[in-house]
């Protein structure tokens, strides 16, 4: 942990305005320090909001936690952006987000930990709020159940102290999904007010996408449930020819780099067209609820 003036300021704000923890304090975590291979560049300093995006999410995290960090790697440390930010510097390497959390707990072992993953752009306060409001201090964790796929969405979720045992097996054993921690372990899963706020930004194509809906002012969209059909390259690389699932993609565009990311289709949108109830429409198409949605490869696969 770097930057202890920074971090007295924060406690004396913290006494000044907030109200106390029961049980232990809650603390605040931004996963930063990922190496972002897919991106191309840093995530954590990605603007959304005007300031590089980890440091906008750990400004959030103040408004409902004591104390809010920066995880980073050692490397990263030294960093010009970060100086005077509370840091919590990874104390054990090759574990990933895992690892970030579990340096965490370690260097406070009676907190609970309001975990963030960096690359997560559309993350509102009533995200926050209402993770909060369900928590279940009797239970390992209270996380987001994933829209896609119901599982535990490991990198929106509260940490309560009793996980500190889970994560250090975890890290003993050389597992790195902190999701699997969560399943093994029954925690709380709540759905999402918004499940949009929960979709990541890997790509440099996800990032224009997010930056374009922040842009227009987009209201926050529902869930729905789409079925796809696939053909050709892309039937192939699924390995199905239909899947019916819940997405946030507001229109053609954000469904196919959702699903680009999520499969590994090796296919640019450029080179395809998609198709609506059996309509081709522009990739700016906005989708419904029931939707079905046909993305065409060219005849020779591209």
């Amino acid at each position: 942990m770097s930057g202890p003036e920074a971090v007295a300021r924060q406690v004396r704000a913290r006494r000044a305005g907030a109200l106390p923890s029961e049980g232990g304090p809650l603390y605040g975590l931004v996963l930063a320090g990922g190496k972002s291979r897919r991106m191309g560049r840093p995530k954590w300093a990605l603007e959304y909001h005007g300031e590089a995006h980890a440091l906008h999410l750990r400004e959030m995290l103040t408004e409902h936690c004591e104390l809010a960090f920066l995880s980073l790697r050692p490397d990263q440390a030294a960093e010009p952006g970060v100086a005077g930010v509370p840091l919590v510097v990874d104390a054990v390497e090759d574990l990933g987000p895992l690892g970030g959390i579990l340096s965490a707990m370690r260097l406070h072992p009676g907190a609970a930990w309001l975990v963030l993953a960096c690359d997560l752009p559309f993350v509102s306060h009533a995200t926050l709020q209402h993770l909060l409001a369900r928590r279940q201090r009797a239970s390992l964790a209270t996380a987001y159940r994933s829209p896609q796929d119901g599982l535990p969405e490991p990198l929106c979720a509260i940490y309560e102290p009793s996980a500190l045992r889970r994560l250090e097996e975890a890290a003993g054993d050389g597992r790195r999904c902190p999701r699997k921690v969560l399943i093994d372990a029954g925690a709380t899963l709540i759905d999402s007010l918004d499940a949009r706020e929960l979709t990541n930004a890997n790509l440099p194509t996800e990032y224009e996408l997010a930056l374009a809906s922040l842009a227009r002012g987009d209201r926050m969209t529902q869930a729905k449930s789409v079925t796809i059909d696939y053909f050709a390259v892309l039937r192939e690389a699924r390995g199905e020819a239909r899947e019916t699932l819940e997405t946030a993609a507001a229109t053609a565009a954000e469904l196919y780099e959702e699903l680009r990311a999520r499969h590994g289709f090796p296919l640019p949108r450029s080179v395809l067209r998609v198709a609506v109830n059996d309509d081709f429409v522009p990739w700016e198409h906005e989708l419904r609820g029931g939707d079905r949605v046909s993305f065409i490869p060219p005849v020779a696969g591209g």
